[in-house]
């Protein structure tokens, strides 16, 4: 299922965030001061300390967030380039193929780094470029069964087996971190919570009479900045923050030779 903020585009998350804090901020001042003409209590003096408090956690949580999403953008961009190494190998132990099978095997791993990258171009085609790969392994498997009678006790032919094996495998380890997202329960929680202390904050001015315009402004900057990062980091196929796929880039250029 979607992630709720792939609804909107990365700098619209960035300017709603910073109208969502400013509103909750404005609306805890507001209380705060109808809540000082119904009453005759003054400022509690736990209440900076519960204001601080909030914004700790708010921090803490945002910390936590960042190292899930750019844990994830890490593994992907390395699964880029064990994939790379993995098709590599196994076109290279291809040529060791009898014929027809080398040049039928070697010609399917050059399609193969095509459709792999055809979503890097055009993210809608990531489901195409699944099903393509899959047929591509059953067709490379195929051989694999049509020569394994006659070639069983050939090493060379174990290598290639290896190598094709360990090229599905990371293709299903690739297909699975583009699905890992960090869970959108997660980053809505994180979300009111921010909100709240937002609102804690506006409430807290209200008892001075008056509000740091350009504090606030730079302290909503930076919680903008750093959700939108969040998202950022957490969208495999768009956003500011790409895996490089120089990796598979190269081994194109290189088979296509």
């Amino acid at each position: 299922m979607p992630n709720p903020y792939d609804l909107v585009p990365i700098w619209t998350v960035f300017l709603i965030t910073i109208a969502l804090a400013l509103l909750a901020s404005e609306l805890g001042y507001r209380l705060g001061t109808w809540w000082q003409k119904r009453t005759t209590q003054t400022k509690d003096p736990s209440l900076g300390a519960m204001v601080g408090a909030s914004l700790g956690l708010v921090a803490f949580l945002l910390a936590f967030v960042t190292g899930i999403s750019e844990g994830r953008y890490d593994r992907r961009r390395a699964l880029v380039l064990q994939e790379a190494n993995a098709i590599g190998t196994t076109e290279l132990r291809a040529r060791y193929l009898p014929k027809p099978f080398a040049g039928e095997s070697r010609a399917l791993l050059r399609e193969y780094v095509d459709v792999r990258l055809a979503p890097t171009v055009d993210p809608s085609t990531l489901n195409a470029s699944i099903i393509r790969s899959e047929q591509i392994h059953a067709e490379l498997w195929a051989d694999v069964q049509a020569l394994a009678p006659d070639l069983e006790s050939s090493p060379l032919f174990a290598l290639y087996v290896d190598a094709l094996n360990y090229m599905i495998d990371t293709h299903g380890e690739r297909s699975a971190a583009v699905t890992a997202r960090v869970p959108a329960t997660l980053l809505i929680v994180v979300y009111i919570i921010a909100l709240l202390a937002m609102t804690l904050v506006g409430f807290s001015n209200s008892y001075e009479q008056r509000r740091s315009g350009v504090a606030l402004i730079i302290f909503l900057l930076i919680f903008a900045t750093v959700f939108t990062l969040i998202i950022d980091l957490d969208r495999p196929s768009e956003g500011f923050l790409q895996v490089s796929q120089q990796p598979m880039l190269d081994l194109q250029k290189s088979l296509a030779k």
